[in-house]
């Protein structure tokens, strides 16, 4: 289980740093970037 909480961890820090992007870029949410 700590795998899976990592996992999570760094999950969710993406999120957060995937919203930060957009909103420096100011593009819609629903525009997904070609390039990850």
């Amino acid at each position: 289980m700590k795998g899976v909480f990592k996992e999570n961890k760094e999950l969710q820090f993406l999120k957060e740093e995937f919203s930060n992007f957009l909103k420096n870029k100011k593009q819609p949410s629903a525009e997904k970037p070609e390039n990850v």
